[in-house]
């Protein structure tokens, strides 16, 4: 398989020199553009690993391939803004999103500003919507970089309309901001509550600096499969459209569905949907239900760094959490909780070395772990070890981890360090 321009290969340093075109779509001539093509502006990815420490390989085909059999289960007529928040949960967000650009996914989410100006930077052109409610610092940036925005309330409906004014753009058309309304329908944390949607999007309707583009809530339980939750909300949210259509206002894009809520339930699909943790080739809580797995997108390595002989009754690592009960070998690995492996799996973690499955033994700690890897003899210094991932046989997905650590799977990918653990692309 032949690397994306400015990736590197799995295990060979990157072209540093050859520049991605993260934007998809079209060119200027009409035809779609080739995925790695070189744009007219972007930025060169150079991701170059640490030798011997730790790193994460994102594949960037699984991404789209994900991409692609997400659609076939949510049907035609639906479009998809893929959730590339939080560094697209720890993948990497420019990456990631001109990967699904190129693939055709219809928009994209972030959370804030910031992250969605880093993708305009980056030459991302599709839509991007901020699914976070903004600070008042945050809406002229977003106006700036086009950015769609969530409202929630008519203050800022009034701050974006100002951001508007103040900053025109110099196209011959007036600027026009696009917004989002959020209504709370039972997650409790953002979203006007529905009595106030009305006359908040009446307010927006009126404003020729606004464009009511969406309507959308957040479900609190999609990804445990609670239907009577998922219903509660979905009835609420179906009332609050009617409402509106009574008065005229149909904003063209409605969503609420995340890749669970997409997958498992019709219903809630509506005219956009907004899928994470799938794309990312991770179950969203639904995947044995619908008879499809996804491709994990991100394999988390490091290296041996030592190997040393455990008689017996030693302890190993802080306040000796561990003994040996048998005379055995102990690896220690150049990777721990500052880099995102949790330590809530001191003693009960698992890796992968020379395709077999071995303990964490005693404590996670800020740099290191240690694996008994008495049961692999052969283990060398330099051997490459998988803490997410396949090797051979054997597989960790993040699920696992999560399950161990006693998190979700969104914690564990978007806790890897980017400081010491490197990215690297195919």
């Amino acid at each position: 398989m032949r690397p994306r321009p400015g990736c590197s290969t799995w295990g060979s340093p990157p072209n540093p020199f050859l520049p991605i075109d993260y934007r998809g779509g079209r060119s200027r001539s009409g035809r779609p553009r080739r995925p790695g093509s070189a744009p007219r502006r972007g930025r060169a990815m150079t991701f170059v690993p640490t030798p011997g420490r730790a790193w994460a390989e994102i594949d960037l085909n699984a991404v789209a391939r994900n991409l692609a059999g997400f659609r076939q289960r949510v049907g035609p007529g639906v479009k998809v803004y893929a959730v590339v928040k939080a560094d697209a949960y720890g993948h990497g967000a420019v990456p990631v999103a001109g990967t699904l650009a190129s693939a055709g996914v219809d928009g994209l989410a972030v959370a804030d500003a910031r992250e969605g100006a880093e993708l305009r930077k980056a030459g991302i052109e599709i839509p991007i919507l901020i699914l976070g409610k903004l600070t008042p610092e945050e809406y002229e940036p977003a106006v700036e970089h086009d950015l769609a925005v969530t409202i929630d309330d008519e203050a800022g409906v009034d701050r974006l309309s100002k951001a508007v004014r103040a900053n025109p753009g110099d196209k011959p058309a007036p600027r026009r901001a696009r917004v989002h309304l959020k209504a709370d329908t039972g997650m409790g944390r953002l979203g006007a509550p529905p009595e106030t949607v009305p006359a908040i999007a009446e307010r927006v309707r009126n404003l020729p600096e606004l464009e009511l583009e969406g309507l959308y809530t957040h479900f609190s339980s999609a990804g445990s499969m609670n239907k009577t939750a998922m219903q509660e909300q979905l009835v609420a949210f179906r009332h609050l459209l009617d409402r509106l259509a009574k008065s005229g206002i149909k904003p063209p894009l409605i969503h609420a569905a995340n890749s669970a809520a997409a997958l498992a339930f019709p219903d809630s699909r509506f005219t956009l949907v907004r899928p994470g943790l799938a794309l990312y080739g991770m179950d969203p809580g639904c995947c044995t239900r619908i008879g499809w797995r996804p491709e994990p997108a991100l394999a988390l390595r490091a290296r041996v760094l030592h190997v040393k002989d455990v008689a017996r009754e030693k302890t190993i690592g802080y306040e000796r959490r561990w003994m040996a009960t048998t005379d055995t070998r102990v690896a220690t690995i150049p990777i721990g909780y500052a880099d995102g492996y949790p330590l809530a799996l001191t003693n009960t973690g698992t890796a992968i070395v020379r395709g077999h499955r071995v303990p964490v033994v005693g404590s996670v700690t800020m740099d290191y772990v240690m694996l008994d890897v008495g049961a692999v003899p052969e283990v060398r210094e330099g051997d490459v070890v998988t803490f997410i991932g396949r090797d051979g046989g054997e597989e960790v997905r993040a699920e696992d981890v999560a399950a161990k650590a006693g998190s979700i799977p969104y914690e564990i990918v978007c806790r890897i360090g980017r400081r010491r653990v490197d990215r690297l692309y195919r």
